[in-house]
């Protein structure tokens, strides 16, 4: 079985389905630039926080109507991190 590569609109509806506004995605807090060429393998996505421009100090008062997708990749530091608070 290969990747399941997920393209920006299929993120978009699988995170936030509902949106109504302008998307900016992100990945580990980096923008990506050009989101019509992302694909990302969704066994690598650790987590997704979907939040508002205005919820961002750097993007608030240029952004303040966007969506911002942030896409947390799988990596040994979030790993252990979540491996840990599931002990507790």
């Amino acid at each position: 079985i290969g990747p399941n590569l997920l393209g920006y609109t299929q993120i978009e509806n699988l995170y936030a389905p509902h949106l109504q506004m302008p998307v900016m995605f992100l990945i580990n807090g980096n923008i990506v630039k050009h989101p019509s060429l992302l694909k990302i393998d969704a066994s690598y996505i650790f987590k997704a926080e979907v939040n508002t421009g205005a919820d961002y100090e750097a993007f608030k008062n240029l952004y303040t109507g966007y969506t911002i997708i942030n896409l947390i990749t799988k990596t040994k530091a979030n790993a252990d991190l979540s491996a840990l608070l599931s002990i507790r």
